[in-house]
């Protein structure tokens, strides 16, 4: 397997040149950067000579997230998520091609890189970018200005990279806006969304096979990777730069009020409120992503579960409402895709969750879908414009 393009590390140094054969040591190499693709070429250019392939640096490269140019080799341990399917792959490059959604894709992959150098610093260096996380905890509370154009990103941008990093970059969103939602000061707000940037920090401690494994984990495993949060707890107090608020949220995310979390089975006396939070956010993109466990769900299952873990007093009920709220006042008006094959467009969204929703076709047709198990809604899908019934 040869490289068809240059490798690159984060500030621009070129460690692998074109031509190099890929060796088992790269591979790995490219892993423990948390870096997934590179770009191969199928058969051997003829116009790379023999001798410029051999003598290469033993570094690996991070690919343009957008980018699809010679074919890709995939060396990621797991399928990553793939948002929209094929049929609908048109109307998803139009929208994100216009003004200003343009705009808002460029400010969220630029979010995504910074994420990624995050990861990677953390993983094969062990420490952090202090001054680069406090600026991508700013660019995330001023992108909260409008959350609309926030639930647009996790809801229908493409997700071209390992599903870490656009889990973590849409936890910290959805923390910030819940945060905002919760009359948070903005010394608070930002210290929670560094917290929500950190949740998952521990798992650059656990080995990428375990991470990427597709095939049911072990017990064993499982029990590694829910020490997760304990690790990135002990990871930052390591670093001594950060609050014990922000050492919370990463320690408490997984717990739950009644106990029946981990790794501590704190209750909700004991759980400080930014876990409380970052714990509501982490159900709703883990619930609503696709990736290599697990069952990608649409968006009001994913709220009726919310809904259902405050009335059990699993989930705070305070934040918990705040972000029911937040989700009610900002779906409406975005267009769905139904289980029937129909498009609409939602008008009325009830906190009592899935079977109080009211679409509208582009036919006029207003749905109830209140109790119809036989049409539900299946994905957000970008707004469409219609002109005597006509798509466009």
């Amino acid at each position: 397997m040869r490289l068809a393009s240059p490798v690159y590390d984060f500030n621009g140094k070129m460690l692998l040149s074109q031509g190099v054969v890929l060796s088992a040591k790269h591979i790995s190499l490219l892993q423990n950067l948390l870096i997934m693709q590179v770009t191969i070429w199928e058969d051997r250019s003829p116009n790379l000579p023999e001798e410029n392939i051999a003598n290469e640096p033993e570094f690996p490269y991070i690919e343009e997230a957008f980018a699809e140019p010679e074919p890709v080799l995939d060396l990621s341990p797991r399928k990553e998520p793939i948002t929209s399917s094929a049929p609908f792959q048109m109307l998803w490059d139009a929208f994100w091609s216009q003004s200003p959604q343009s705009e808002l894709s460029m400010h969220y992959r630029r979010l995504l890189e910074e994420t990624k150098h995050i990861f990677s610093s953390a993983r094969l260096h062990s420490r952090l970018e202090k001054e680069l996380l406090n600026t991508l905890a700013g660019d995330i509370l001023v992108l909260t200005a409008s959350p609309v154009q926030v639930l647009r990103c996790l809801h229908l941008h493409p997700r071209n990279s390992p599903y870490i990093f656009h889990h973590t970059l849409h936890v910290a969103l959805l923390s910030a806006l819940i945060g905002k939602q919760c009359d948070f000061s903005e010394e608070r707000l930002q210290a929670l969304t560094l917290s929500a940037l950190l949740h998952d920090v521990g798992k650059v401690r656990i080995s990428l096979e375990v991470l990427g494994k597709q095939q049911p984990l072990s017990e064993d495993e499982k029990e590694k990777v829910r020490l997760h949060s304990l690790l990135g707890f002990r990871f930052l107090q390591k670093q001594k730069e950060y609050d014990l608020p922000v050492l919370m949220g990463v320690l408490q995310h997984h717990e739950r009020l009644d106990g029946s979390g981990y790794p501590l089975h704190t209750k909700s006396d004991k759980t400080h409120v930014f876990a409380k939070i970052i714990a509501i956010a982490d159900v709703y993109d883990a619930m609503t992503s696709q990736k290599s466990y697990g069952t990608q769900h649409s968006a009001f299952v994913a709220l009726d579960e919310i809904q259902s873990s405050i009335l059990s007093g699993q989930l705070d009920t305070h934040c918990g409402q705040a972000f029911l709220k937040l989700m009610q006042n900002h779906l409406a008006g975005e267009w769905l895709e139904l289980t029937d094959g129909r498009f609409a467009q939602l008008l009325f969204w009830e906190l009592t969750g899935t079977h109080s929703l009211v679409v509208q076709t582009p036919e006029k047709e207003v749905l109830d879908l209140q109790g119809n198990h036989l049409v539900r809604p299946l994905r957000f899908i970008p707004p469409l414009y219609f002109t005597d019934g006509n798509t466009h």
